[in-house]
């Protein structure tokens, strides 16, 4: 019997691997963006904005940087439809 991990699990392969599906950029790109939430939300600074130092507002630069590259590869493979 073949080993199923949980669609959640780390362990689970991204389904765009298999796909032989024409939207498989889009799923990339949903992976992509999934799994940038989620380191996102597990290394979000704490504390008032006020006391931040360097290291939260390079935190806070660098994830901007990032939603903008994603969203303009994602305009990018809309356009090339």
């Amino acid at each position: 019997m073949a080993y199923h991990p949980a669609p959640d699990s780390p362990l689970s392969p991204p389904m765009f691997l298999f796909s032989c599906r024409s939207d498989w950029p889009m799923d990339l790109i949903e992976f992509i963006l999934s799994a940038v939430g989620r380191l996102v939300l597990r290394s979000v600074p704490s504390g008032p904005i006020g006391e931040w130092g360097i290291g939260e507002w390079l935190w806070l630069a660098g994830l901007c940087l990032i939603s903008w590259a994603l969203i303009e590869l994602i305009r990018r493979t809309v356009r090339q439809r």
